[in-house]
């Protein structure tokens, strides 16, 4: 179970990778919800969850990453928020990743991602 029983937050159009952090976050012992695009989590957000971190692709259709990290800062209720924005090669200097953020590339260093799995889920 995660810190304060709060869920990870995961953004990704990509079933395959949703799947695969899925059952990674899970056998971490981590809650997770996923959406499927800044829209979709933006609304997930302001109905009232509160995930302990989110883990955002830059790159996906109706809204992308780039305008929900724009939503998402703009709201002081939700900038808080640690946020991990993942993305293929080559996005991360096309970014400026803000104090809450951390940059994490696909396709993922599995080390890296259960360090900040672990930083935010109980064992």
């Amino acid at each position: 179970m995660n810190n304060n029983n709060n869920p990870i937050l995961l953004i990704d159009d990509n079933i395959s990778i949703r799947e695969s952090l899925v059952w990674i976050m899970e056998q971490q012992g981590c809650a997770i919800i996923t959406a499927n695009n800044g829209q979709e989590a933006l609304e997930m957000l302001h109905s009232g969850m509160n995930p302990a971190i989110i883990f955002l692709d830059l790159m996906m259709p109706i809204m992308d990453g780039y305008l929900f990290r724009q939503l998402q800062n703009a709201n002081p209720l939700l900038s808080t928020i640690p946020t991990v924005i993942i993305s293929a090669s080559g996005h991360e200097n096309k970014i400026t990743l803000l104090p809450n953020e951390q940059f994490l590339q696909k396709p993922f260093d599995i080390l890296k991602l259960l360090e900040i799995i672990k930083k935010y889920c109980d064992e």
